[in-house]
């Protein structure tokens, strides 16, 4: 009788252990955010207005024109070199 008394404190043990790891370790999904509630009144859209002074692009002057494109042939000769 011993001998089945042991086995059982055992067991209940190794199922008391195993239920608090369990049971403390809580849930693992993701939380659920609830969802924002319907709005019921009808808003106003409002118009947003353009503004006045936009800043203006310049066109590259000539001469910078012809500077940028002796540089793209010297990379474009360097790059047939390698």
């Amino acid at each position: 009788m011993n001998r089945t008394n042991e086995i059982t404190k055992r067991l209940a043990g190794t199922l008391l252990c195993f239920g608090l790891t369990v049971g403390l370790g809580g849930c693992r999904h993701k939380p659920q955010l609830a969802p924002l509630p319907p709005v019921m009144s009808p808003v106003a859209l409002e118009d947003i207005p353009e503004p006045d002074n936009l800043p203006m692009v310049e066109a590259a002057p000539e001469n910078q024109k012809v500077y940028v494109a002796g540089l793209v042939k010297k990379l474009e000769s360097k790059q047939d070199i390698n």
